[in-house]
């Protein structure tokens, strides 16, 4: 499973069908539209406050813009990482976005999608 794929298409899944331009969503997150379009084209991996940022313009969670079942015409992989890979991902991490991660993980456990 590509992440950074899933979160860039769940962005413009969330614009679209809110109906709002890049424009309008680079407003609300504080950044600028060539950014927007590069994350929604999967060019750029957004930084974790840049995550948060479109997170809180859209008024949800951040792990909802992670989840692979938000958009119901998606077709992601079930789950193509083994457990040491997302291990080996998670030990070249900060202690602050370990942290993040874990809330992510227990955000998801909540809303049942974990």
């Amino acid at each position: 499973m590509d992440s950074n794929k899933i979160l860039c298409h769940n962005i413009r899944f969330l614009r679209t069908q809110r109906h709002m331009t890049q424009e309008e969503l680079a407003y609300r997150a504080h950044l600028s539209t060539n950014e927007i379009g590069k994350i929604e084209r999967n060019l750029i991996s957004p930084r974790l406050v840049v995550v948060d940022r479109l997170a809180a313009a859209f008024e949800v969670e951040v792990a909802q813009l992670i989840d692979r079942h938000l958009d119901p015409r998606a077709d992601f992989p079930s789950s193509g990482e083994s457990a040491q890979e997302i291990a080996r991902e998670i030990a070249e991490l900060t202690p602050a976005q370990k942290h993040i991660v874990m809330d992510l993980v227990q955000s998801l456990r909540r809303h049942g999608t974990l």
